[in-house]
């Protein structure tokens, strides 16, 4: 069921997001920018990273966001910083709905863990936005979120172990939109968004179920 973006704010408000105790090394965040389009209903922006080597997400799809820094206040703040470097927009406080759930991820170093904090934004209709993207990402794509059912979730086959000559794949789930795979860490945050607009925020995602269903 489609929330309206009051019935979101109201749901996220009261949703038990689950704040991680756990200190890693690296802290960061992403933003869930959502708005209202006249024919497809709620949409949520992503964008398509650029192609850069040496970077193991180069070309994936992502939500926008970074690593905090020294002079970051919070994690929000992080996350509207990072917005305004990569796409150029300014997000202001009164446009943030709420939370989902931290997620621990390991860094790109490969040998240390970081938090990854998901806010949620609504872009109001009545507002002309630019975008101006910076060499971290090559295009913005907006997804319809009622795009986001059992009937258009695809799996692929991912190599988890490729060395000693020993090759492992695994069976991923993913959604494909435009051409381009959904899947991964932003994968589980829309499963938790959508749980959230299907429960109305009144029961949280166990961490389990993430799992299952990035399996699955």
């Amino acid at each position: 069921m489609m929330l309206t973006p009051d019935e979101l704010k109201a749901a996220l408000q009261r949703y038990p997001a689950k704040k991680r105790s756990l200190n890693t090394k690296h802290l960061a965040s992403v933003a869930l920018i959502i708005r209202v389009h006249e024919d497809r209903g709620l949409e949520i922006l992503m964008i398509e990273r650029s192609h850069r080597e040496g970077d193991p997400w180069s070309g994936h799809m992502a939500f926008p966001g970074g690593k905090k820094e020294k002079n970051d206040y919070d994690s929000a703040d992080t996350a509207t910083r990072e917005v305004f470097e990569e796409i150029g927009l300014h997000l202001r406080p009164h446009q943030q709905l709420g939370r989902l759930s931290d997620l621990i991820t390991r860094h790109h170093d490969n040998k240390s863990l970081m938090k990854i904090t998901p806010w949620v934004y609504f872009l109001e209709e009545h507002h002309s936005y630019r975008f101006t993207l910076n060499h971290e990402a090559q295009s913005i794509i907006w997804l319809p979120l009622n795009h986001l059912i059992p009937e258009h979730r695809k799996t692929m086959q991912w190599p988890l172990l490729k060395r000693w000559g020993l090759k492992l794949n695994v069976s991923l789930p993913h959604y494909l939109f435009e051409n381009r795979k959904i899947w991964g860490l932003s994968l589980m945050i829309l499963d938790e968004l959508n749980h959230l607009m299907r429960c109305h925020g009144y029961q949280r995602l166990k961490f389990s179920n993430k799992i299952k269903r990035l399996f699955s």
